[in-house]
């Protein structure tokens, strides 16, 4: 071995490294005292869901309303394109492809047009209603 040469050198760190790495590892342990701290995942005693659970389930009722407007924003404009009458469930189904809700609902169909889901927004009573997946 030559003399002068330190074989260990590659894994001794200069101070101001490790100062880098005690500052990175201090900002993580922050970061994960604010989350902790803000109470994403402490259950709330009446419902037994977390914060983070009902974020979830907020933004799954918000995905189904924005995508049963924007069907029958469709239906609307395949039933002007198709002469102005209604379209049919047929020609709906075939536009419209296979969606469902992001809750695992069912979008359904009445005969005006409208969508309604079956977790989010269910029919009236009575409505004769029209499933967009068979």
């Amino acid at each position: 071995m030559a003399e002068g040469i330190d074989p260990l050198r590659a894994f001794r760190r200069s101070r101001a490294e490790r100062g880098f790495y005690l500052i990175g590892l201090l900002i993580v342990l922050i970061i994960i005292a604010v989350v902790l701290g803000k109470g994403y995942f402490r259950q709330d005693p009446t419902t037994g869901a977390t914060q983070a659970q009902m974020y979830i389930e907020r933004s799954k009722d918000t995905a189904c309303t924005a995508d049963r407007l924007a069907m029958q924003a469709d239906i609307t404009q395949i039933g002007l394109l198709s002469g102005g009458g209604p379209p049919s469930i047929q020609a709906l189904r075939a536009r419209l492809g296979p969606r469902r809700c992001q809750a695992g609902g069912e979008f359904l169909l009445d005969a005006k047009g409208n969508v309604y889901c079956t977790v989010h927004a269910p029919p009236p009573e009575g409505l004769e209603v029209f499933k967009l997946i068979e």
